[in-house]
């Protein structure tokens, strides 16, 4: 007669923890499991995996059954990188699913699924539909630009058109960013797209910059974060540039659309922050309580200081790529004195409105 079972068998299961660490004969991060009984053996190839938990990353994610038998890779890419490029379908769902700390269990909640389903996608043993990636892609918040690339990543046509500023199709966009853009004079305000690059400028702008560049035009393309942060005349002209550098590149992180770098933008922040200036800045910041509601921009003009702070507007309801991309930086006087001076500078007249 055979012995009966130990404790903690197929038929006796007792309770039984994950140890992370020791060898495994598959591929999910576990295999020896302690027993209720001490003498009983580690677990053999065929174990059931301990569904309670599954180590990822040095910390604890629970699944539900049959979800946690897979080893899934600690999210390599930060919160603001972007997408990799050319990659499956699977897994560029997975980056997604890593930058919005969803499990699988969350995205298939979100999206109407199941997670064994958002499992076999991930792995390439499902072929989801356009509706089903469209699904996905909603529930993880994804941007329309790259909501475009997963399509392309399973195999079907962009869904979310990209037309030019200035096109017939964003013609009702155009008329709203004129008048809002005229509306704001004689203050600055500016178009600029995800990049940061100037698309739009009204006259009060163009004055701005134009007295900031004089006597050399205004670059090709015009990018306010490099404008700011690298040596120049608009950089030398920000009185408080040391308190401003930072908090730009903390709001480019913040603005990002959907929260995520594009690769172009994600490469010029980068760039930036690993400036020897730039990173000597970001070390010696100091933890005080601010005494104001928003941080000023003093610009030097000339022998006149003038201290602005900007509200950003962007389309509330986009289904067009560029759209979505756009924003409207408007600039404000921070006190009366800038008001007066303001006024008073641009007075004489300045250029027109039009395209940067």
């Amino acid at each position: 007669m055979w012995p009966s079972r130990p404790p903690g068998s197929a038929r006796n299961r007792g309770p039984r923890r994950c140890l992370p660490g020791a060898p495994s004969t598959r591929r999910a991060p576990y295999s020896w499991c302690e027993q209720s009984d001490p003498s009983f053996s580690p677990c053999g190839r065929r174990a059931r995996p301990c569904q309670d938990s599954v180590l990822r990353g040095g910390v604890v994610a629970r699944f539900p059954r049959g979800e946690g038998n897979r080893r899934v890779a600690a999210p390599i890419l930060g919160r603001m990188r972007a997408a990799p490029a050319e990659a499956e379908f699977g897994d560029l769902l997975r980056h997604w699913r890593s930058v919005r700390r969803f499990s699988q269990l969350d995205l298939a909640s979100a999206a109407g699924s199941t997670p064994r389903y958002v499992s076999f996608v991930e792995t390439g043993r499902s072929q989801p539909s356009r509706e089903m990636v469209v699904r996905l892609a909603q529930a993880l918040d994804v941007p329309l630009r790259e909501r475009n690339g997963l399509l392309l990543a399973a195999g079907f046509a962009p869904l979310y058109p990209t037309a030019a500023l200035g096109s017939a199709q964003l013609a009702r966009v155009e008329e709203a960013l004129a008048s809002m853009l005229e509306q704001h004079e004689p203050y600055p305000a500016v178009v600029m797209d995800r990049g940061w690059n100037v698309l739009r400028a009204n006259r009060g702008a163009s004055h701005l910059f134009g007295t900031l560049l004089a006597p050399d035009p205004l670059p090709d393309p015009t990018n306010v974060l490099r404008l700011m942060i690298e040596p120049g005349p608009v950089r030398a002209a920000v009185l408080n540039w040391s308190s401003v550098a930072p908090a730009l590149l903390e709001r480019a992180a913040r603005e990002a659309v959907g929260g995520v770098f594009d690769r172009d933008t994600a490469e010029l922040v980068r760039r930036l922050r690993s400036r020897p200036d730039v990173s000597a800045v970001l070390a010696g910041q100091s933890v005080t309580a601010p005494s104001v509601p928003v941080l000023d921009v003093q610009f030097a003009l000339g022998d006149q200081v003038v201290d602005l702070f900007s509200v950003v507007s962007t389309i509330g309801t986009p289904v067009d790529v560029t759209a979505q991309e756009l924003r409207v930086e408007a600039f404000f006087p921070a006190n009366q004195p800038t008001r007066a001076t303001w006024h008073r500078l641009t007075a004489a007249g300045h250029p027109q409105r039009g395209r940067v």
